[in-house]
């Protein structure tokens, strides 16, 4: 069912059908507009992104908020694979099927990722210079260090063991096994601590803000591909093209703001890094959201 300002569209991307929300600002008929490209975070779907692709659309500009392939309502022969370099291409092929449009300026398309989405946008704007403007909120930006922060040294020891005899039971069957997306002990993707889960249903309770938890499980290859995704090895690659960075000024266990104070100092100009009065998960909801609208509002005005 489309909101009042998004309606369900579809792009390919690889030979699979994504599902996308594509929002079209008012009065914009015969007028090319910029354009924004939104993704989810872990394991999330697009419905999550309803809020921020509602408020980029009033705002002006044409937006499409995406379901990656294996996701939601996108297609994937095999769901819950959770490889960072596919969903590149998905936001790749996201942008081509926007300059294919004539109420969209095929020169002025921004991108947007939240969580580990913001991740994909780093690595996607590194390598297409098709990007304009980047806006990055509290990205993921080494899988490797990710995990292992979230996991402490022995648990994700356990987690590379769990991948590794995966990778054998798969060269045998041609067959991954399947792994709980988030529990507090292992074997899981991710981990949460009460603090954060407590934060997190706090978000549900907002307003057109579904579980931003769209998948139960996830292939354990595609632990292996997280491990391997290294957004902070290519940041270097975006400037000219400006990039704004947004993190939780407090607490937050999912998203370290020092790793990201150390991925931040590897780009080039111009570039901005907010970090909210908030902690963790509270990013999502007033009034830190209300502080990153207007932060990346303004950002994307400027620049595209």
């Amino acid at each position: 069912m489309d909101t009042d300002i998004l309606k369900k569209v579809t792009f390919p991307s690889e030979g699979v059908t994504c599902s996308a929300w594509l929002g079209i600002p008012e009065h914009a008929t015969g007028e090319r507009r910029p354009a924004i490209v939104l993704g989810h975070g872990f394991g999330a779907l697009k419905e999550a992104l309803i809020v921020e692709a509602e408020h980029l659309t009033r705002a002006g500009f044409v937006t499409l908020a995406i379901d990656y392939r294996g996701f939601g309502e996108s297609g994937g022969a095999t769901r819950g694979n959770l490889f960072p370099l596919d969903q590149v291409e998905d936001f790749r092929n996201a942008i081509s099927w926007l300059q294919a449009r004539d109420d969209v300026d095929p020169d002025r398309i921004g991108i947007w990722g939240m969580s580990f989405g913001g991740g994909i946008v780093i690595q996607t704007a590194a390598v297409d210079r098709r990007v304009k403007a980047v806006v990055s909120i509290v990205p993921v930006v080494n899988g490797r260090r990710w995990l292992h922060s979230l996991w402490g040294a022995d648990r994700f020891e356990q987690l590379r063991l769990l991948a590794e005899a995966d990778r054998k039971t798969r060269f045998e069957t041609g067959v991954s096994g399947r792994i709980p997306l988030v529990e507090m002990e292992m074997p899981a993707a991710i981990t949460m601590d009460a603090r954060g889960a407590a934060q997190y249903m706090k978000i549900q309770e907002q307003p057109k803000r579904p579980k931003m938890q769209g998948t139960a499980d996830l292939s354990i290859e595609s632990i292996e591909k997280i491990i391997e995704f290294a957004p902070d090895q290519y940041i270097h690659l975006i400037a000219p093209r400006p990039l704004m960075i947004m993190a939780a000024a407090g607490w937050d266990m999912m998203h370290p703001i020092d790793q990201i104070q150390e991925t931040f100092a590897k780009a080039g100009v111009p570039k901005q890094l907010v970090a909210l009065p908030c902690e963790g998960n509270e990013i999502y909801v007033p009034p830190a959201l209300d502080q990153l609208f207007d932060a990346a509002t303004d950002w994307y005005r400027k620049h595209l």
